[in-house]
């Protein structure tokens, strides 16, 4: 029986899907795709009307295009699994690609799936390999960095909290764990790291608004320090010199801006008549003060000046109307209201 079994699982494969969404992911999307040709039964990319050539160039690569309002990183794969023709699906983003020995574990899950029946595993997970300036790192609490990214779409849905999404088996089902490993390609240069932890730090702190206003101030004050130490010295951040130090000090920036960004918006949503409101406000502001000041001085690897930090002359640098007052001017000369506005600039999408 069983090799009557194999036989018909040999010629009848399970089908297999590979979803992938994307925003502008020109460069990405066909060495994304190339790296599972020969695997994917369909290929749906949902895209969230990019402004490149991401839907063209994904369509020549044998893709099915649809294009959907992005609305979150977790309700987009949601969606995006939903249209896909095949029950079992392989997601992807469009700068990850599949590692040579991660290929042939999932063609042989593919080819043999009716014998593992006796398994019954609903998902899989793969280690993720991130890169930095085209190298891979495996310290920083970057590997093994395991994510369930193959699973039948009926046993399970996208969730966790953006931007950071992972799919939820059901309970009941259970996963296995596949050979190989996921290449990531999210950061080609550490501009692209800095600004990923600025814009995940401002998402992620939209999803801890509602926690208790005391946890979130401890949090703002110490979840990022001790994230650094972690991942620098625990988690051998060190062994990869100053890349390894980019990466640490720009995911303690990450977890102290989700955690101000969380701060604030309970402080206008709710804590404007709150007796601990005004403390609070002080706090946050003088940290944001401190990191933001230091910000571009660690940015940029050298003393901060402002003529080389803003695109235009010192004197052509607009003032913002933040209303917060003449007490943020640190001084008169030009060059010292050009550094304060670099401060405030930094803090006003925080408190507005």
């Amino acid at each position: 029986m069983r090799f009557f079994i194999f036989i018909f699982a040999t010629v009848n494969p399970t089908k297999l899907s590979v979803v992938i969404i994307t925003y502008n992911e020109a460069k990405n999307i066909a060495s994304c795709i190339a790296s599972f040709t020969g695997l994917a039964d369909e290929i749906l990319v949902v895209d969230s009307y990019s402004t490149d050539e991401t839907p063209s160039i994904a369509e020549s690569c044998g893709a099915r295009i649809l294009q959907h309002v992005f609305q979150g990183h977790i309700e987009q794969k949601n969606w995006a699994a939903s249209q896909a023709k095949f029950d079992w699906v392989l997601s992807l983003d469009a700068d990850e690609q599949l590692g040579e020995a991660l290929f042939a574990s999932i063609l042989a899950i593919k080819n043999n799936h009716f014998c593992l029946q006796s398994i019954a595993h609903k998902g899989y997970f793969f280690n993720r390999l991130n890169h930095l300036n085209g190298k891979p790192i495996k310290g920083c609490g970057w590997y093994p960095d395991q994510k369930l990214r193959l699973w039948n779409r009926l046993a399970g849905k996208w969730g966790g909290n953006n931007p950071h999404d992972k799919f939820v088996l059901n309970t009941g089902h259970s996963s296995g764990h596949l050979q190989g490993d996921i290449l990531h390609f999210t950061y080609p240069s550490s501009t692209d790291l800095r600004i990923q932890a600025m814009r995940f730090g401002k998402i992620g702190g939209m999803q801890y608004q509602n926690r208790h206003v005391l946890m979130l101030t401890m949090q703002f004050l110490f979840s990022g320090m001790v994230r650094f130490v972690r991942n620098y010295i625990l988690r051998g951040g060190w062994i990869y010199g100053i890349d390894g130090l980019q990466i640490c000090y720009w995911q303690m920036v990450e977890t102290q801006l989700k955690y101000s960004h969380a701060l604030k918006n309970w402080f206008f949503n709710k804590g404007k008549s709150s007796a601990h409101s005004t403390f609070l406000l002080i706090i946050l502001m003088f940290f944001l003060c401190v990191q933001y000041t230091y910000t571009p001085s660690l940015r940029l690897g050298k003393k901060f000046s402002p003529a080389s930090y803003y695109p235009c002359s010192i004197n052509e640098i607009p003032r913002p109307n933040l209303d917060l007052g003449d007490h943020w001017i640190l001084g008169q000369t030009t060059q010292n209201r050009a550094f304060s506005l670099g401060v405030k600039m930094r803090i006003a999408p925080l408190i507005s």
